[in-house]
């Protein structure tokens, strides 16, 4: 009785084991493909690199943007503060306000600051440029503060223009870096009246007004 039933268990066990094993080796069908959803489009294999918000560069106007740049005439500056009465930050202030004033009348206006330059230097500067014009500042106390300017034109050192800005003071004979900016821009003025850098229609290019001497 004992035998028949440990037989009965091991057939039993067999064929479970056969079943399992033939299930375990049958393919897997493979999902059918859905089609799309309607209205939505099928995504891209190979993605779209990001468009550029930027303009195209046009090669041609690059080269006319240079071409006028490099025939564009542009201005060096120095100064020279011999009269000893005059401070060197004096000098710098009304020469940094002469060169933003040119640079905002005059768009792309290339400007070169030497700092100190004595009269005989700058007509040797003047002499070895083809385009710049060398522009002298000088300062003097004789009667009153004032700052003058002398344009030498390149290649030959001819002197194209000279002029001057008085620096206000008050009553009792003290300035301020506002009549020292305001001199600068005069002078900027004054030399966009006489040199050729075509400056932008602007209020600035009106012809300047040397301020009265309280």
């Amino acid at each position: 009785m004992r035998s028949a039933k440990i037989l009965t268990v091991s057939i039993i066990v067999i064929l479970l084991s056969t079943v399992a094993f033939g299930q375990s080796g049958r393919k897997q069908k493979k999902g059918q493909d859905l089609p799309p959803v309607q209205g939505v489009p099928a995504p891209s294999k190979t993605p779209e690199p990001p468009k550029s918000d930027l303009p195209e560069i046009d090669p041609e106007k690059e080269k006319e943007d240079e071409k006028k740049k490099a025939s564009m005439r542009g201005i060096i500056i120095g100064t020279d503060w011999a009269d000893m009465n005059v401070s060197m930050g004096i000098a710098d202030y009304v020469r940094g306000a002469c060169q933003d004033e040119l640079r905002r009348t005059v768009r792309g206006l290339e400007i070169r600051s030497t700092g100190k330059m004595g009269r005989s230097d700058a007509i040797k500067m003047a002499k070895d440029e083809d385009r710049f014009y060398t522009v002298l500042m000088e300062f003097s106390t004789m009667s009153q503060l004032e700052v003058r300017f002398t344009i030498f034109e390149p290649k030959t050192a001819k002197v194209l223009g000279i002029g001057s800005a008085w620096i206000q003071t008050d009553s009792y004979g003290r300035s301020s870096y506002y009549y020292y900016e305001r001199a600068g821009r005069d002078v900027a003025r004054q030399i966009l009246g006489r040199v050729d850098l075509h400056p932008t229609t602007s209020p600035a290019s009106t012809p300047p007004t040397t301020p009265k001497v309280p």
